[in-house]
């Protein structure tokens, strides 16, 4: 089965969800009390999947969402990003941070938390710190980090800024610019902020315009599919 065809079953699957929803609310009753949730959370999923499915699709075979996609990274690319840490988090263990993740917000900002840590049993490196990352951001604004290099300071540095760039394909490279002095070692890096256009507003109103777009874009293309 090709991809468009499985784009179409899909789209008649949630309409006829949708069917069923809307029969539920009209019809109340234990039929609603019993039905009508897990209906709901499965037309969700099903609808999540569905955009996941439209999106590259679209990038692959759309000529107007290609242009807006392209757009979207021509704003993010830039020689000179910094990602400021500004909450940490003690942990008993010296635990340290390998991934982290965030969104772009309309204000222009991401706004990265710890998703993934390393347990350190070892108490001879619990000064250890993300000295490097890699990740990515992309056309949504959603961020991806991961650790890539570790290192540690007897003097209880930590990181307190990261510099580095963001590729013409969203790909990030991040260096230690800035440590400071913590008291105690065993300290993680908790959430990570950045702006993504150097404080240029109407690079920032362009991104999430073309956000806008491209959800409208993917909106129409499955009302457009099943008749």
């Amino acid at each position: 089965m090709n991809t468009l065809q499985t784009i179409k079953d899909a789209e008649i699957e949630i309409r006829y969800l949708k069917k069923r929803i809307d029969k539920l609310e009209k019809k109340g009753g234990l039929a609603k009390f019993f039905r009508y949730d897990g209906l709901v959370t499965d037309l969700n999923h099903q609808e999540m999947m569905q955009r996941k499915r439209v999106d590259p699709y679209l990038r692959d075979n759309h000529p107007d969402y290609q242009r807006l996609v392209k757009l979207s990274y021509d704003l993010l690319e830039t020689s000179n990003i910094y990602f400021t840490v500004y909450a940490e988090a003690f942990t008993p263990y010296g635990n340290r941070v390998d991934k982290l993740c965030g969104n772009i917000y309309p204000n222009g900002y991401s706004y990265c938390d710890a998703t993934e840590s390393n347990v350190n049993f070892n108490v001879f490196t619990h000064g250890s710190f993300p000295s490097a990352l890699e990740g990515s951001v992309d056309y949504w604004g959603r961020v991806d980090l991961e650790v890539t290099k570790v290192g540690s300071d007897s003097r209880n540095s930590f990181p307190s800024t990261f510099k580095g760039a963001v590729s013409k394909y969203g790909s990030i490279s991040l260096e230690v610019d800035e440590t400071k002095f913590e008291f105690e070692a065993k300290m993680m890096v908790s959430k990570m902020i950045a702006n993504h256009f150097d404080y240029d507003e109407d690079k920032c109103y362009s991104f999430h315009q073309n956000i806008n777009e491209l959800k409208l874009m993917i909106d129409q293309f499955r009302d457009s599919i099943v008749v």
